[in-house]
């Protein structure tokens, strides 16, 4: 009994557990006309689990008896019923063909409910653009927003708890306060017992790893381009005290105009900012991917975000202009020691000494080295100016950082 309460308190936390972080200003939750569609089959347009409607007579089921005559009985009396027998036998017999061979309705898969959903709010489902252990997101049509979007779909079963409670209440928080070109956009989301559906912006030509795959290194004119909006991107949500802690090639996407759009703010903090000190808080989860951590995050100390993010997008700018990770993620204990060395560029590979100069400085593990947003705007990459010649090259690497201080 101990459990089963303890099960039936799990589920009704997650089916409101939303609720407790106020968007509900947001949150649109199915109305009684407009829930999913019954799986119940009708018969006549009636329930066929249903009681039969008052008005209508009941059926008796016995048949009158009759009084019994009797009659000689002849041969062509056997031969005709023996051959209605064979009728009956052959029409009993036809008509379990037929329902054996007619098709069985087929149970509702996730997609058709989530279709049926959705098309109550004016959205009509689409192709997968991507999935992941919990989540599929797909596009879709909105007659509202008359325009393609994205639609993240979450499954709160599959969904680890502390998504649920932690990260998805934070990711739309962020999202929520977003209005930028080049950051995702949240249009509306449906709540249900089982699932959340975030409406997005869509962006038409996939993310950037696919684009460096499909193309390969790019030039430093192309690189500076997306290069450009991404920094135009990361210095709006830092001012508002936003960090993103998950950069990578996979979360930057690609709009109609091939303008980068910074996507998936699942492990996004904001108020990051102390109001009284103007301070900046640190962090001290673990967040994001191995390839693109600074060594404070794979060391587990706490860590600065809005730091942390500047190594991110100098991995991101290395795979640009090189079309590979500079770092090698399969074994921990081997990137961490790679993080802490000069950085490495393949000779192979056409990287102009400017690119190299920026990516070292931005791949630099002490934080407080480490350039800041505004450094990467003054720098001559940035601005397509070539290095002074008595420029000193940075190489990246260094000894290990000091310890961080604890979290405020």
């Amino acid at each position: 009994m101990a459990d089963e309460n303890q099960q039936t308190s799990k589920q009704h936390k997650r089916k409101s557990l939303l609720n407790n972080f106020n968007l509900r200003n947001i949150f649109r939750k199915p109305t009684n006309n407009m829930s999913q569609p019954s799986s119940k089959t009708t018969v006549n347009g009636a329930s066929a689990n249903s009681e039969p409607p008052k008005d209508t007579p009941a059926t008796n089921t016995q048949t009158p008896k009759k009084e019994s005559t009797t009659k000689p009985t002849t041969a062509t009396d056997n031969a005709t019923a023996g051959a209605t027998a064979g009728q009956a036998a052959t029409s009993s017999s036809s008509k379990q063909d037929a329902a054996q061979a007619a098709p069985k309705p087929q149970p509702q898969t996730a997609f058709d409910s989530a279709a049926a959903l959705l098309a109550q709010y004016g959205y009509g489902l689409g192709e997968q653009l991507g999935k992941g252990s919990y989540a599929i997101v797909r596009a879709a049509t909105s007659k509202k927003h008359k325009r393609r979007v994205a639609i993240k779909i979450i499954s709160k079963k599959k969904a680890p708890e502390d998504y649920l409670t932690k990260f998805l209440p934070r990711e739309i928080q962020v999202l929520k306060r977003l209005r930028h070109p080049n950051c995702i956009s949240l249009l509306e989301a449906i709540e249900t017992n089982t699932r959340i559906y975030l409406i997005m912006n869509l962006a038409e030509n996939g993310d950037l790893l696919e684009y460096i795959r499909e193309r390969g290194p790019m030039p430093d004119e192309d690189a500076r381009k997306y290069f450009r909006n991404l920094i135009t991107a990361i210095e709006y949500f830092h001012s508002l005290g936003i960090v993103h802690r998950d950069l990578k090639c996979e979360n930057l996407l690609l709009d109609l105009n091939f303008h980068v759009v910074v996507s998936d703010f699942g492990f996004a903090r904001g108020q990051m900012v102390n109001p009284e000190t103007g301070k900046r808080r640190l962090s001290q989860t673990f967040c994001g991917s191995y390839a693109y951590a600074p060594p404070e995050i794979l060391r587990g100390i706490a860590y600065d975000g809005t730091i942390a993010d500047i190594w991110s997008i100098g991995v991101i700018l290395y795979t640009m202009v090189s079309a590979s990770l500079p770092f090698d993620d399969s074994n921990l204990k081997t990137l961490l020691e790679q993080v802490m060395r000069p950085v490495h560029f393949s000779s192979r590979k056409k990287i102009t000494p400017e690119a190299k100069d920026l990516i070292c400085r931005m791949l630099e593990p002490s934080v407080e080295k480490r350039f800041t947003v505004k450094d990467i705007k003054e720098h001559c990459w940035f601005k397509g100016e070539k290095l002074p010649a008595d420029a000193e090259i940075a190489t990246g690497g260094a000894q290990q950082p000091a310890p961080a201080a604890a979290t405020s």
